[in-house]
């Protein structure tokens, strides 16, 4: 007998929510209860930990005037998933140029300074390099992501390659970030070690 994949039947989108930072544990609780129908036998704590960087990155860093969106769906035909949050705050690029005016960057060079060069905007532990930290949570489980932040455009690869070019989304205001992941090439859970047995 093999435990199926996920659960035929189940609703495969978890409708968008605004979440702050004091309902972010009680979305993260509805997360894994959706993802677990979709997950059987994995483990979700490194996507839960990056939930957390994201939604507190919007805090910390983007002044945005409303809390931060997230959506997730579930995809049978690929067996991934995929979540995104947005805000409309000031952007990654315009973060930066605050904090490094000498710089005088344009927005994908920002964005790559932020992302390749580690820096923060503040000393906080929720920068913005641990929004696709390739040498940490993204690259450890082989998830893609994309993000639109103002007029820069960032990809990463499941491989850990950074591509960037301008924001295709024209008069983009706030930053998004979809990320997409493969549930093959999640952790299994200790527990859940063993997929198949036989009766």
């Amino acid at each position: 007998y093999k435990i199926p994949r996920h659960i035929p039947g189940a609703s495969t989108t978890m409708p968008i929510m605004r979440i702050d930072t004091t309902s972010l544990e009680n979305y993260k609780l509805q997360f894994e209860r959706f993802l677990s129908v979709f997950c059987i036998g994995k483990d979700l704590s490194m996507v839960k930990l990056c939930i957390d960087e994201l939604v507190n990155n919007v805090y910390d860093h983007s002044e945005s005037e409303i809390d931060a969106f997230i959506f997730c769906q579930f995809y049978s035909k690929t067996n991934k998933f995929r979540f995104a949050i947005s805000d409309i705050g000031i952007g990654i690029p315009e973060k930066i140029n605050q904090y490094y005016p000498d710089l005088k960057l344009s927005s994908t060079d920002a964005l790559i300074h932020a992302l390749e060069k580690g820096v923060s905007t503040k000393s906080k532990p929720h920068t913005f390099i641990s929004i696709p930290n390739r040498n940490s949570i993204l690259k450890g489980i082989s998830a893609e992501a994309e993000i639109y932040t103002s007029d820069a455009y960032g990809k990463l690869t499941k491989k850990g390659i950074m591509h960037y070019s301008p924001n295709p989304i024209k008069h983009f205001k706030g930053t998004i970030v979809d990320i997409s992941i493969d549930i093959s090439m999640l952790e299994d859970k200790d527990e859940d070690m063993i997929n198949e047995f036989d009766y």
